[in-house]
């Protein structure tokens, strides 16, 4: 962000010194007296002074305000140099920021100094708290001369919008479809060839293959067994993010549309890493539809509606499955992430499982996010997950206060690291451009 065209005004601040000027020349013109001269000439002598020094830092000062980060993820430093150059003989005794910006917890104001014929810079820095889409600028920088009797106003209209992306962090405790990331995860249908996923064994039946033969419980029960082995599902992954603000539990960073957003956002990450193709599905205070994709472009277009989407009066999650299934293809598989222990959508996702979609469910546990009062929260999530493991679908709970692990380096994000040379001196490790990361 720069400002080369500043709106500049210069204004009368404190009119106390104009007013005693004109009282005095009053006085004299009524009651001459040399000690009325005296204080007229001083006085006069003051406002010409700061009138002068006014009209210099109006017409010999320049400030640039440049933003070094181009985009940002929560947990990111935001990192901004504003730059002051004095062209002036006389010195700056002080300059005043006032930033209108409305990213969360972002420096508001700054007060600086400078000497003639000088130029300082300085940093302003904040740690991105919050995902969304926020405006820097405008702002102003306010000056003014030693008597306090004019202000020199600066207004820059400039406004530079950035988004701030849910992070992308490393979740091992995540459940993963089979057939598009790491991870287990039951598919209903059995493949007649080798894959890398048992599901389990069987009598042997004329045609089997000997090498698939389980030697071990052919041992123990003295008949051929064979192996039975998963379905890999090689279709797209739908991420389904249930957004129904009833179900939610907790409060900005640490709430359970936060931890799913960072979720969702992480696994579309770590699919589309591969090229394998990711849609997502949601329906919070708006309804969010992107069809399964690959590509960079994909990537941060997923990106961009995880930044902004939000729980709403949308449907529930039994609801939410219908929809989806109206569309969906045979060979697709869905991740499901919500913090609802509601058995009734327990029927929308077996007529899901009847058409041979592998499913997989992430539960984020309301309790933890300060909703303990719930009755029966505990052992109805537990009797959730008992009947997803009847149904073999896998499910896995995600807990409040999980500390969660970057996959984009530190110096890709804007947070400077160092090694250590051979004389033990620490070398600034340059961070990559910003291009090279960003969309």
């Amino acid at each position: 962000m720069k400002a080369s065209q500043p709106n500049a005004r210069m204004s009368l601040k404190s009119p106390w010194l104009p007013l005693l000027l004109l009282g005095l020349i009053l006085v004299q013109a009524t009651n001459p007296a040399r000690v009325w001269q005296y204080m007229l000439t001083a006085i006069l002598l003051a406002n010409v002074v700061a009138l002068y020094w006014a009209w210099q830092l109006r017409t010999r000062l320049s400030v640039e305000r440049k933003l070094l980060w181009s985009w940002a993820q929560v947990g990111d430093l935001l990192h901004e140099r504003f730059t002051l150059r004095n062209d002036s003989w006389l010195p700056v005794l002080w300059a005043e920021v006032v930033d209108h910006s409305d990213v969360p917890g972002y420096p508001r104001g700054r007060v600086e100094t400078a000497s003639p014929h000088s130029q300082k810079s300085w940093d302003v820095k904040a740690i991105c708290r919050r995902r969304g889409q926020f405006r820097l600028g405008p702002w102003e920088l306010r000056l003014g001369d030693p008597f306090g009797l004019f202000l020199v106003t600066f207004t820059f209209d400039e406004r530079t919008d950035i988004t701030v992306f849910p992070p992308v962090v490393r979740v091992p405790q995540m459940s993963l479809p089979r057939g598009v990331a790491t991870g287990q995860s039951r598919s209903r249908a059995r493949s007649r060839e080798l894959t890398m996923d048992t599901a389990g064994v069987r009598e042997y039946l004329p045609g089997d293959s000997l090498s698939h033969v389980h030697w071990r419980t052919t041992a123990r029960t003295q008949q051929l067994h064979v192996k039975e082995f998963d379905l890999e599902p090689s279709g797209s992954l739908w991420i389904l993010l249930d957004l129904d603000a009833r179900v939610q539990a907790g409060a900005e960073e640490e709430s359970t549309v936060e931890y799913g957003v960072i979720l969702a956002a992480s696994l579309s990450y770590l699919i589309l890493r591969d090229n394998r193709p990711v849609g997502l599905f949601a329906h919070g205070a708006d309804r969010v539809v992107m069809r399964p994709g690959v590509g960079l472009n994909h990537m941060w277009g997923l990106m961009r509606s995880l930044t902004v989407v939000q729980a709403g009066k949308g449907p529930n999650l039994a609801e939410l499955l219908a929809d989806w299934s109206r569309t969906a293809a045979r060979d697709t598989t869905v991740a499901v992430i919500t913090p609802s222990v509601d058995p009734s959508w327990l029927e929308s996702l077996m007529h899901v499982l009847a058409r041979g979609i592998a499913v997989s469910v992430t539960f984020l546990d309301a309790a933890s996010f300060g909703v303990a009062d719930i009755p029966g929260y505990e052992a109805s999530l537990s009797s959730m997950m008992a009947a997803l493991a009847e149904l073999g679908v896998q499910s896995r709970v995600i807990k409040a206060g999980m500390r969660f692990e970057h996959l984009i380096p530190l110096a890709q994000r804007g947070v400077p690291r160092f090694r250590i040379g051979a004389t033990g001196r620490a070398i600034p490790i340059a961070p990559a451009p910003a291009s090279h990361v960003g969309p």
